[in-house]
């Protein structure tokens, strides 16, 4: 077998690789479950990037806080 042969034959095997991960694909997003599946996805996904804003927005209070609870136990 030729090395062109051979190019030839991984590209088609990584071409049927592709359309049967298409198909398996179509069939669960088509599914309920797969539907439920990105749903929470979805869900879980807002509300990490929810608890991410809010550290990130209330990171300076909480410091501040923190430090004069510190500072008021002292060492």
């Amino acid at each position: 077998m030729g090395s062109m042969e051979h190019v030839g034959q991984a590209c088609s095997e990584c071409v049927e690789w592709c359309q049967r991960l298409l198909v398996s694909v179509r069939v669960r997003l088509s599914s309920e479950r797969g539907v439920n599946l990105i749903e929470y996805a979805l869900l879980v996904s807002l509300i990490a990037l929810v608890c991410v804003a809010s550290v990130r927005y209330f990171q300076g209070n909480v410091t501040t806080k923190l430090s004069s609870s510190a500072s008021a136990i002292g060492p």
